[in-house]
């Protein structure tokens, strides 16, 4: 059995985050943690958390979780059999304190790749979706609105132990992706053109996939280390710049 934690601010309720929870529930029990947090209504604020925890005068602008919202996450879960929890917080409480401790205690996040806090800044990824990213201590999955099978893996890895940890938490988190195509591209802004650590990467992802290659990109522009699907939801445990 895993723990998911399924993230929802307002009504910006993801549909597709839930049908990746059914699919998870294929393969084996869940137990899915549904925290929802009230929306800030003050459109001209990006970074709407700092703001709120320095200015008292903005409280007054949060609204609460419409009910029909997590009626509708309670109604999913009980449909498809899936163990769940609710847990309601403001949108003060959203800051590293509260998602680290979370996070901590979880084998998985899956949020909305759109609409998470969408209604403050629709410019994905956002400010709140970065905070999760750099702040949560399990894999994160963004799911895209849009519906799309699988049908290859790509894994970006710069010899960090950041990025062989993205590895590895994916090959622990979805062994049941084991049999599609793996790519795992080296991305670093440098002349070399040796892979660190080639031969134990080699092992590992041929120990864990069907059909995997390694191959050399270089890129002047920032880098994420994560393990991603193309097209498809974007798996993280942690993001970095070089």
């Amino acid at each position: 059995m895993k723990k998911i934690l399924f993230v929802c601010d307002g009504d910006n309720y993801s549909h597709e985050a839930f049908e990746f929870i059914k699919q998870i529930q294929q393969y084996e029990p869940l137990l899915v943690k549904g925290i929802f947090f009230s929306t800030v209504e003050i459109s001209e604020l990006i970074y709407a958390s700092y703001a709120l925890e320095n200015n008292n005068e903005l409280r007054d602008a949060e609204k609460g979780i419409p009910s029909q919202v997590i009626e509708r996450f309670v109604n999913q879960c009980k449909t498809n059999n899936i163990q769940h929890i609710v847990k309601e917080e403001m949108g003060t409480s959203w800051n590293k304190v509260f998602w680290r401790k979370e996070t901590r205690f979880a084998d998985l996040m899956i949020i909305s790749q759109k609409m998470l806090c969408n209604n403050i800044d629709a410019q994905q990824p956002n400010e709140y979706m970065l905070e999760l990213l750099r702040w949560a201590d399990c894999p994160v999955l963004s799911v895209p609105e849009k519906a799309t099978n699988f049908e290859q893996i790509i894994g970006a890895y710069d010899g960090s132990q950041e990025s062989t940890h993205a590895l590895t938490a994916f090959c622990k988190t979805f062994p049941q992706y084991s049999n599609l195509p793996a790519n795992f591209v080296y991305v670093k802004n440098e002349e070399s053109d040796k892979i660190p650590d080639l031969e134990l990467l080699e092992e590992y992802v041929n120990a864990h996939f069907k059909n995997a290659e390694p191959y050399i990109l270089k890129s002047n522009s920032l880098i994420f280390v994560a393990v991603f699907f193309t097209s498809v939801p974007t798996f993280s445990t942690s993001v970095h710049t070089f």
